[in-house]
């Protein structure tokens, strides 16, 4: 069984904190890193093809084999963690030094070891069995349950003959409607498939969360999270930057809402000063691109929207996969591989099955490192054509970096600006073209 062997590995270790060993064999060392490197990639390549399957086919069933390997890959990081734990790298090489810190670092929440026990019961014939939990099974399940509640979220509205998903339902009605009620019944619907749903598990996440990462000698999590830009001074700088934006942004915020007044007249909006989330055009609240054309200073000025093009050019979810490749190809970067497309699920199946349509990327850890596979519902518009290069930019990203070790493949420093800049710029293509 899978949660006895955590269960006992997790009760036998004591705690994995920050701070420096006392060996300083620089061969052990180098030893242990080459070890990770080499059962990572099988671990990886396990736990991405189970939440594959978890998130392009959500049934009980894969949702505990997913759970099962998670667990299993939190033992691995605990026990990694642990050998790191004892080098003293105060003379060590810059590189080896760099993993060292990395891999103790990348513990996280497997650091929750606490035998403190919570009682649950399991399903299936687990359910005649009531035994307890330890917080680390427990948070794995939490993590697992939460995913399963916001992935299936779904609203139901009158006059719709079935009930609407995140994407691409809920996006495009945000997008194409203007009727404050509707879009604020939808607003409230959708936050009570989840929020209020997630609020019991998110709350005891935290706090099992919080403890793990004090475990691995941090204050919590958020200090965790945020170790891993490598800048001591993170919150402080973006302080700086947030400054230097606000001034900017207040007037951005002026504008918008005196523009969105003048359409839903004053009365839908607070004396606060705040803009009814509702009412920016995305069901997240996150975008404000598709309400551009109600916010153009000009009348004469009209923006630029692919989306009746891509219809009138017939184009499918793999033709604006094509167009995103051929961007990354004349930058001079590869192709994508034959398992991209093979793999891929870039429109929701046909046969209606639960699955995650949040734009993802995939790198497999395959053993060749070949298999990369995007999640995307997608429909033929400009966000989505937007979204398609953004995704794959993480993809170009992965297979630049594919020779590197695993324990230098996965930094946010390189995983994460070079999409966004991508998507920046496939806008800004848009508007200029």
């Amino acid at each position: 069984m899978v949660w006895i062997h955590l269960l006992l590995m997790l009760l036998s270790c004591q705690s994995v904190v920050k701070g420096q060993g006392s060996n300083d064999n620089q061969a052990e060392a180098q030893a242990a890193i080459d070890e990770y490197n080499r059962r990572a990639e099988l671990f990886g390549n396990e736990f991405m093809t189970m939440l594959w399957n978890f998130n392009t086919n959500m049934t009980k069933h894969s949702s505990k084999i997913y759970q099962n390997v998670s667990n299993r890959w939190s033992a691995y990081q605990f026990k990694t963690a642990r050998i790191m734990s004892r080098f003293d790298t105060t003379n060590f090489p810059d590189e080896m030094k760099r993993a060292v810190i990395i891999l103790k670092r990348e513990l996280g929440d497997a650091a929750q070891t606490n035998s403190s026990k919570v009682k649950r019961a399991l399903s299936d014939w687990r359910e005649k069995f009531p035994f307890y939990l330890t917080k680390a099974v427990q948070l794995a399940e939490l993590k697992a349950t939460m995913r399963t509640i916001y992935s299936n979220a779904n609203v139901c509205l009158a006059g719709y003959d079935k009930c609407l998903n995140l994407d691409p339902d809920l996006s495009k009605l945000f997008k194409n409607s203007r009727n404050t009620s509707l879009l604020l019944e939808a607003w409230k619907g959708f936050r009570d498939a989840t929020g209020k749903k997630l609020k019991k598990y998110y709350e005891e996440f935290v706090s099992l969360s919080n403890e793990a990462y004090v475990i691995s000698g941090y204050a919590d999590t958020g200090e965790g999270w945020r170790s891993q830009f490598e800048m001591d001074n993170m919150e402080a700088e973006m302080d700086k930057l947030y400054q230097k934006l606000l001034p900017f942004y207040e007037k951005l915020h002026a504008y918008v809402r005196n523009k969105l007044k003048n359409i839903y007249g004053a009365q839908k909006f607070r004396k606060s000063g705040h803009i009814p989330a509702h009412l920016l055009g995305d069901p997240l609240g996150q975008s404000w691109e598709h309400i551009e054309k109600d916010l153009v200073p000009y009348d004469d000025v009209v923006p630029i929207d692919i989306t009746s093009e891509l219809v009138r050019q017939n184009y499918t979810a793999k033709m604006i996969f094509r167009t995103a490749e051929d961007f990354f190809t004349s930058l001079g970067m590869e192709k994508m591989t034959p398992k991209f497309w093979a793999n891929s699920m870039l429109v929701h199946p046909k046969d209606n099955r639960k699955v995650n349509c949040w734009p993802k990327a995939f790198d497999m850890y395959a053993k060749a490192k070949d298999d990369y596979r995007i999640q995307q519902c997608v429909t033929p518009n400009q966000y989505h054509f937007q979204t398609a290069h953004h995704e794959m930019g993480h993809i170009v990203n992965a297979m630049a970096y594919r020779n590197l070790p695993l324990v230098f493949r996965n930094s946010p420093l390189f995983a994460v600006p070079l999409p966004k800049v991508v998507k920046m710029y496939v806008n800004l293509r848009i508007n200029l073209s």
